[in-house]
């Protein structure tokens, strides 16, 4: 009996721990459902479903065009005058502006717009009349023109070329190789606009006032389209044709736009790009009628510096 129960405790001492039960596996759709899960970081700024986009800008620009202002005080109208004779005949820096919010991938509002204030002085260098002033070429003029312009437009818009895996190769990194979209465009324009002229010196003696001014606001409906080209979605071109009008009673007004741009938005830097462009915002202005009618016809334009914010 001895010998038995030392044999037991032998084999008792040399039996293994019995051990903890190992956990199943996880089925193989948990597995990838975990896969999916782990990548949490935002989209692509193209492929989000709310995007905004900041265009600030300078543009180069180049004032233009025909001016006639009211004659209340003396008989006959006033004649047409270009602008240059009145000392705007220098290009200028001015602040240009664009925003737009992307809703998903047909829809996009947008807002764009500019201000631009000039004062010349100048000496004339012909015998005429502006208004009610006269002058000649012993006379000095002061002129002043305050010029705002700002839309509100929405597009629709959607791909009519594009380069994917299904027909043709990809460059690096998933991009597409290229893409082309068109839109039409409708919304509203603002022009408020603002002529000061003043004779404030001559060595002649005239009739008639030394002084006439005008202040105009318009309102045009806006309809137009875009077309865009990117390349390697970091390229890009597009072109952009509008037109307004305001034919209602007295006042009316028409204008257009001819807007070409260029731009370079890295993917290194997924939220910024630099911008070129050129821009021709033509117009035609009128109120009034016989000597009371107001006139400027023209256009202003010039190549566009700036860049792009993302969001």
């Amino acid at each position: 009996m001895l010998a038995l129960a030392l044999l037991a405790a032998t084999l008792s001492q040399t039996q293994p721990a019995a051990s903890q039960p190992e956990a199943a596996p996880a089925p193989a759709q948990e597995v990838a459902n975990t896969a999916n899960n782990t990548d949490t970081s935002a989209p692509a700024w193209q492929h989000a479903q709310l995007r905004l986009r900041v265009e600030p800008s300078l543009w180069y620009m180049g004032p233009g065009g025909e001016l006639k202002l009211p004659s209340p005080t003396l008989a006959g109208e006033g004649e047409d005058l270009e602008i240059d004779e009145l000392g705007f005949d220098s290009p200028e820096l001015v602040p240009h502006i664009e925003a737009h919010i992307f809703a998903g991938p047909n829809w996009r509002f947008g807002v764009r717009g500019f201000t631009f204030s000039d004062d010349q002085t100048t000496l004339m260098s012909r015998t005429g009349r502006i208004g009610d002033i006269g002058f000649d070429n012993t006379s000095t003029m002061r002129s002043g023109l305050d010029y705002s312009t700002f839309e509100i437009e929405a597009a629709y818009g959607f791909e009519v070329l594009r380069g994917d895996e299904s027909k043709e190769p990809l460059l690096i990194n998933g991009r597409r190789r290229f893409v082309a979209r068109l839109e039409g465009i409708a919304g509203l324009r603002l022009i408020d606009i603002d002529w000061e002229v003043e004779r404030i010196a001559s060595s002649s003696v005239f009739l008639g006032g030394s002084r006439a001014a005008v202040d105009e606001t318009y309102i045009q409906l806006l309809g137009g389209g875009r077309f865009a080209f990117a390349f390697n979605e970091e390229w890009g071109i597009d072109l952009t044709l509008m037109l307004g009008a305001s034919p209602f009673g007295d006042a009316t007004s028409f204008s257009g736009d001819i807007i070409v741009g260029g731009t370079y938005e890295p993917h290194w830097a997924p939220n910024f790009g630099i911008q070129l462009g050129y821009r021709s915002a033509f117009f035609s202005l009128a109120s009034g009628e016989g000597q009371d009618e107001f006139e400027y016809a023209g256009a202003h334009q010039g190549l566009m510096l700036g860049v792009v914010l993302k969001f």
